[in-house]
């Protein structure tokens, strides 16, 4: 249906422009194609989730809609079910985040999430799962498929699966090793032949069981968690969240409520809330826990600067939490503090430049001229924190233009730069485009402003791409008035610049069918029209324009039956040129004026033997409009 495009091997690479490329061709309808190869028939989503590639499955859910986490392989797994195979932490957040309720999605054979992350020794994918169950955390460790097998019994068929083991009797006390599978199997008969298994569970086994599991997180064992030991004997919240302990933040909502998701770090200035806090050392986890028990409006909380989550997280440069955020709620972007900076501004001041291209992917160039209350842009904050990454990020998507903004003291990012000889160095070869720019728009004032500022020096500057320099993309725009300002400030020198390709500016006026143009250089120096890497005569017939034709031909004086003869380096004359190119109205013009020689012309061979005549023997319409002059 889609050819060679393959979605799947670009999804297996990780290649998120191929992926984007390809939906853009095909659309959403190829996120419903089929992995034939794979033993579930995976789709795109779902193999992403295996490999853990989230910023592709976010260009996917919006292409396709929410309605994508629906999607299951041939054996009833979802997305969710791939990546806890696939130990894939982000993705598993990523995916509780758009649906909680997908970590009740069964498989063919009834297995979850949970079981598959048990299965594979994935424990903290299993913590996130487990934390979001919150008071069903009973459910969730006695869940069994259609074997009757709980998470435990998935865990002990692993000898390696240590880690998981304990960390389920942790949770659960001794029960869950006495729980018997269809087969009247339990955990522990499991273990017995896997001395370092029935090593890591055995304290488990003598503890006993008590009469129900422990709610979220609390042993039954008279040990706690480790994590759970480092938590204060006062309620302290934020002593966990800065330790990335997620049982022991969890144990205090579940005592306390949602409410001490309020409360205020007052040891700090800011006084930020728990949830802040968790954004600030970028734990993800802790965060997704959070706006679970509390809701969406826990977005808006702000410390006492009016700084949001995002705000913390951009400046300590965590990409994950800041994506996580973003996602809950777009508009966060749009936040400010209390002098009125965005959370675009406070990356920049970090130098964070993958932050800030994540929230440049969602507003673009918008935020580069956004202010705070001192009018100072982003640029202006990088350039005073003496970031230049981020300068030159913000350079590279918004062009010199930012570097002459002004904030309320009349100081430009530019004029801040003066005795930073490192962010100069990082930033001049954009002040240098500034004058492109003025060109491309033929804004006559601004070339003249940023030639009186920094002098003729300016029109010695060149696009990186093709080599051109002011005065030849003046010529190529034909902006006549400009190239004339850079004509009496450079002096006649400047028609013998070239591009990387030999090229000068009259070949460009050529190119561009910009006859005043031509006109203009042919005036300066009818000499150029021998300047050569093609002629400007070929330029003018590659690109079909009849009136430069003309203008060259007015020039060639008595030599003008040279400008049909002559040749390229391969061999060409003109009229080969009009014939490989198409171009009928030009081999019809140089046919006229060839007169009688007109056949001669068209039998001229080139250096592999082709004459024009040849090279029109598939173009019916060049051959009809050219074969009187054959006869």
């Amino acid at each position: 249906m889609f050819g060679e495009d393959d979605i799947f091997e670009a999804v297996d690479k990780g290649d998120l422009l191929g992926v984007t490329q390809l939906l853009d061709k095909h659309g959403k309808e190829m996120l419903d194609t089929r992995d034939e190869d794979s033993l579930g028939k995976y789709t795109p989503f779902i193999t992403a989730a295996l490999k853990g590639h989230v910023e592709i499955m976010e260009v996917m859910y919006d292409s396709y809609g929410p309605s994508i986490l629906q999607q299951k392989t041939d054996t009833g797994a979802t997305a969710l079910h791939a990546a806890a195979w696939g130990k894939n932490l982000a993705a598993v957040n990523q995916l509780l985040a758009w649906d909680p309720k997908l970590i009740d999605g069964r498989s063919n054979t009834k297995r979850t999430a949970f079981h598959e992350a048990a299965d594979r020794n994935a424990v903290d994918v299993m913590k996130v799962i487990h934390a979001i169950k919150g008071n069903k955390v009973k459910e969730l460790l006695a869940e069994t498929d259609n074997g009757g097998n709980t998470a435990l019994h998935m865990a002990v068929t692993y000898r390696d699966n240590l880690a998981a083991a304990a960390q389920l009797c942790e949770w659960s006390g001794g029960q869950l090793l006495d729980i018997k599978n269809n087969e009247g199997v339990t955990p522990w008969d499991m273990a017995a032949e896997k001395p370092k298994m029935r090593k890591a569970i055995e304290k488990y086994k003598q503890s006993g069981s008590s009469p129900g599991f422990q709610g979220a997180g609390v042993s039954s064992s008279s040990e706690q968690p480790e994590d759970l030991q480092s938590c204060p004997a006062r309620d302290d919240i934020f002593e966990p969240v800065t330790k990335g302990s997620v049982p022991a933040v969890i144990q205090l909502i579940d005592k306390h409520g949602k409410k001490i998701l309020e409360t205020r770090h007052e040891d700090t200035g800011a006084k930020a809330t728990p949830f802040i806090v968790a954004a600030r050392w970028g734990y993800v986890a802790i965060m997704n826990i959070m706006y679970i028990r509390y809701g969406p409006s826990i977005l808006q909380q702000r410390d006492n600067t009016n700084a949001s989550a995002l705000h913390w997280a951009a400046f300590y440069m965590h990409l994950e939490v800041v994506n996580q955020l973003l996602v809950w709620d777009p508009k966060l972007i749009d936040a400010r503090n209390d002098t009125k900076q965005t959370a675009f501004h406070k990356a920049t001041e970090s130098d964070a430049v993958d932050v800030m291209k994540a929230m440049h992917a969602i507003k673009g160039n918008a935020l580069l001229t956004e202010t705070d209350n001192n009018e100072d842009t982003a640029l202006h904050r990088a350039i005073d924190c003496g970031k230049s990454a981020a300068a030159a990020q913000l350079c590279e998507w918004g062009g010199p233009q930012l570097l002459h903004i002004r904030n309320n003291k009349g100081v430009t990012p530019w004029d801040m730069s003066a005795e930073m000889p490192t962010m100069r160095k990082a930033i001049e070869k954009y002040m240098a485009m500034s004058i492109f720019e003025a060109v491309d728009k033929g804004d006559l004032l601004g070339v003249t402003q940023i030639l009186d500022k920094h002098g003729k020096e300016m029109l010695d500057t060149r696009d990186e791409e093709l080599g051109a320099t002011p005065f030849i993309e003046a010529a190529a725009k034909g902006h006549v008035a400009i190239m004339k300002v850079m004509y009496d400030r450079y002096g006649s020198s400047i028609l013998q610049q070239r591009d990387n390709n030999g090229r000068t500016a009259l070949h460009w006026a050529a190119w561009g069918k910009k006859l005043a143009a031509v006109n203009q250089l042919l005036a300066w120096d009818p000499k150029l029209i021998d300047a050569r890497s093609n002629t400007v005569f070929y330029t003018a017939v590659q690109r079909e324009a009849v009136d430069v034709m003309k203008a060259v031909r007015a020039i060639k004086g008595n030599k003008q039956k040279e400008l049909l003869t002559e040749t390229g380096y391969d061999g060409k004359t003109a009229l080969h040129v009009a014939a490989s190119w198409g171009r009928p109205d030009a081999a019809v013009q140089l046919l006229e004026w060839g007169g009688s020689q007109g056949s001669q012309l068209l039998d001229t061979k080139n250096d592999e033997g082709v004459t024009p005549w040849d090279m029109t023997a598939e173009k019916p319409k060049m051959r009809k409009a050219i074969e009187k002059y054959k006869q």
